[in-house]
């Protein structure tokens, strides 16, 4: 079969349908073929009319994924805006679907959940790979989740993830993160996904760590990170109590808890500095031997000293990171005052206690970048500029319309 590197605009146009490829109203995907014979699958969503900034975000990140070319990022062949307001882009078709498809009930199944622990650290090393490709090119993800991981056969045998719908997600096109139509089941839910930062509109590169930590919990354990509604937890004020993924399945390793948890954090700048160094703590931490006992700490997950221990030098040793030997993560402090000064990023200490010199310094200081493909500022000056535009135009034809009513109505009255 011939392989295709771009499509023209004519190209796109004649492409011939040959099956749809899921059921979502809002946004099909379709199965097509080109007059090569080439199997492309093809992702079209409408966007609201007013949605002017969305489809301005489309187009930048399309114009830059066009030019990504990675192993682990699924080709991006074609893209563009139709009726105004329908977004379409057309990438590589992988007939083994997602790993949403590979995990879930039904003839794309592959594996049942949990997967093996090599596995499982591969794929989202995978993952981990392609995310930071993106990131390379300028460019958060800001969608992904189990149905946006493709699956591929490659020659060595093994099937390798591959990172897909950087364009056509919620995040991008303006639409509500959860459909009409009601709760869909809790793996598919974007929200379960979503950074707290990114539901309140501060998207930057660390929201798709938490996307990743959450894939990774979910392919380690077969269950979601926290209970309840995401929709309901996003919306709290408070972060949400993280189930330990050593308690969904006793095979993991005592350190596995600790990075998931730094992955989690409910705070952007209290995760990994990159994804990449996310994926790799993730991997030596599967590869760690339970008797070493590590693991990072959670966050609040600090004990209060009892009572009697309060004028004793003594230092709470849950190590911070998947590491060969315990360190001290929080020391005793028998002369500072009654209330302990708050470290950024890491959460409240008791009384009279202080963060380890290398805990404060594990925790990156450098502001997040946007989630965007190119300056913030060009999209909003831009969709600041249309709407003005449209608002002034829509007052200029009020104003025409009130005089030509004035003009009839004294034409009527001069008769």
């Amino acid at each position: 079969m011939s392989v295709m590197t771009r499509l023209t605009p004519e190209q796109l146009d004649r492409l011939r349908a040959v099956r749809r490829l899921n059921s979502a109203i809002d946004a099909p995907i379709w199965l097509m073929e080109s007059s090569m014979g080439v199997a492309v699958a093809v992702k079209q969503v409408t966007t609201p009319l007013l949605a002017l900034g969305a489809r301005s975000l489309f187009a930048e990140r399309l114009s830059v994924l066009l030019r990504v070319r990675h192993p682990r990022v699924a080709t991006v062949l074609a893209g563009k805006v139709r009726r105004s307001n329908q977004l379409v882009v057309v990438s590589g078709y992988e007939a083994r679907g997602s790993l949403y498809d590979a995990v879930s009930p039904g003839k794309l199944r592959v594996w049942p959940l949990p997967l093996p622990l090599p596995q499982a650290a591969r794929l989202i090393g995978e993952i981990a790979a392609g995310v930071g490709a993106l990131h390379a090119a300028g460019i958060a993800h800001g969608g992904l989740k189990l149905a946006n991981i493709l699956l591929a056969d490659e020659s060595d045998g093994q099937i390798h993830a591959l990172v897909s719908d950087a364009l056509l997600h919620r995040g991008v096109v303006g639409a509500p993160w959860r459909p009409p139509g009601g709760q869909p089941p809790a793996l598919a839910d974007a929200l379960l996904y979503v950074a707290p930062e990114q539901f309140a509109r501060r998207a930057a590169p660390a929201s798709d760590q938490f996307a990743l930590a959450v894939v990774a919990f979910v392919v380690l354990t077969g269950a979601p990170p926290y209970e309840g509604d995401p929709l309901v937890v996003l919306g709290a004020s408070a972060a949400p109590s993280l189930t330990l993924a050593t308690t969904l399945n006793p095979v993991l390793p005592l350190a596995v808890d600790g990075v998931l948890a730094r992955g989690l954090a409910w705070s952007p700048r209290a995760r990994y500095p990159t994804v990449g160094e996310f994926a790799k703590a993730l991997a030596d931490a599967l590869a760690a031997r339970e008797a070493t006992r590590t693991v990072s700490l959670p966050p609040g997950s600090i004990p209060m000293p009892g009572e009697n221990r309060d004028d004793q030098e003594i230092s709470i040793t849950q190590p911070h990171e998947a590491i060969s030997v315990p360190s001290p993560l929080a020391v005793l402090r028998p002369d500072a005052a009654d209330g302990s000064a708050s470290t950024p990023g890491l959460p409240a200490l008791p009384p009279r206690y202080a963060w380890a010199p290398d805990v404060v310094a594990s925790v990156p200081t450098t502001t997040m970048a946007p989630i965007t493909s190119v300056p913030q500022a060009r999209h909003q000056a831009r969709s600041h500029a249309l709407t003005a535009a449209l608002v002034a135009a829509i007052v200029v034809l009020t104003a025409v319309i009130a005089a030509l009513v004035a003009l009839v109505a004294l034409s009527v009255a001069g008769r």
